[in-house]
Parts: C-alpha cells; sequence; structure tokens
C-alpha cells in the first residue's frame, strides 16, 4: 500500500475566510496542518508519500513552499482550479498527477492541525482488511457537543458505516434502542485511488 497525503486549502473559507493562514503560536494555521502531515510519514514512511497541499490560493502555496523550504521538509504545494464543491474534489484534481503505485489517497483537512499522526494508522487498517471504498474517523459524540453548529456530526450504523454527516443539531433521540449512535466526525478520510477517481 502506497499513500499519498493531500490536504486540501481553500483560502475562502465560508465561516472564517483566510482561516489557514491566520497566526496560531507562531505559524499560519496551513503550516501546523502540514507538520502533523509530515509526523504521519515519519510514522510509516514506507507507506506515505510528502505531503501535498492543493490549493486554489497563490498565497497559500507560496507559504507552504517557503515554509517547506525553511524547515527542509519534502512536502509540496499544487495549485488546483478555484470552483471545487468540495475538499475531495481538489484533492482528486491533484491526484491526477501521481504515479500509478499510489493506490491510496488521504484527505486530511488544512484546519486539522491538531490531529494525532498516530491517530490515522487504523484507517490503513480498515480499508486493508476490510471492503470500503473510504474510511474515515469519529469519536463518540459528548452531548455538550451535540449542538455546536461548528462541529460535524456523524450518524453510523450498527457496523459502523456512516448513515449521514451534519453540522445541524442531530434529530431529537427519543430512545437509545431506537436511534443510530452519533459522532463528532475528524476531517480525514482515506480513499482507494479509483474510488476517489469515480467520486
Amino acid at each position: 500500500m502506497r499513500v499519498a497525503i493531500i490536504i486540501p486549502a481553500r483560502l475562502h473559507s465560508t465561516r472564517l475566510p483566510g482561516k489557514l493562514l491566520l497566526p496560531a503560536a507562531g505559524l499560519p494555521l496551513i503550516c501546523h496542518t502540514l507538520l502533523a502531515a509530515e509526523n504521519l510519514r515519519c510514522l510509516a514512511p514506507e507507506i506515505f508519500t510528502p505531503p501535498i497541499v492543493a490549493t486554489d490560493a497563490p498565497e497559500i502555496a507560496q507559504v507552504v513552499r517557503d515554509f517547506s523550504r525553511e524547515r527542509h521538509l519534502s512536502s509540496q504545494a499544487v495549485l488546483t482550479r478555484s470552483n471545487h464543491l468540495s475538499g475531495s474534489d481538489r484533492i482528486a484534481e491533484a491526484a491526477e498527477a501521481l504515479p500509478p503505485e499510489i493506490d491510496h489517497v488521504l484527505n486530511l483537512q488544512g484546519d486539522e492541525p491538531e490531529i494525532d499522526p498516530a491517530s490515522l494508522l487504523p484507517l490503513l487498517e480498515c480499508l486493508a482488511k476490510g471492503k470500503a471504498d473510504l474510511a474515515t474517523l469519529a469519536y463518540p459524540l459528548p452531548a455538550s457537543e451535540a449542538t455546536d453548529p461548528n462541529l460535524v456530526k456523524v450518524v453510523v450504523d450498527r457496523a459502523l458505516r456512516a448513515l449521514y454527516f451534519s453540522r445541524a443539531n442531530l434529530p431529537y433521540r427519543r430512545s437509545t434502542n431506537l436511534n443510530p449512535p452519533a459522532y463528532g466526525h475528524v476531517g480525514v478520510y482515506l480513499y482507494r485511488r479509483p474510488a476517489l477517481e469515480r467520486f
């Protein structure tokens, strides 16, 4: 298995425009996410290729290139079209240039700087042993987060297959026996490459 790490990075976020360039602990947010991706690559360099930031913004591309050069990182930035509807569309465009031996693509959201690289390794196991074409991460949703519109929620079935995702409040739970469990969603997806191409 060979996995390309691609970080979709759109400048004009709907809820917080320019957020990926906002400073956090002395660095633009995108740089923290890039460091998490580099740490993931270090955990399994035989599996993961150097991270790629796929962006529609020359400003983000330049920040990534400068940061990679200053820190001697192997990551790179590629410019994509600006009219993509989702991060997965953006990474699919960037993935078109990947060599054929790359058989999986990891979509790591640009605004996930605190992701624990080790938490991503189970995604590999999930696709290696299962029949799924894509896997994502979620965690049991605390009641205190159930109404947060900034948090994406996911409802799953008993086999932990996603039924739907929503930022809105989830439907009222009358009984835990009648309603599927809800989880908080983590912005990461691992695709088999043909599945990403079909998408």
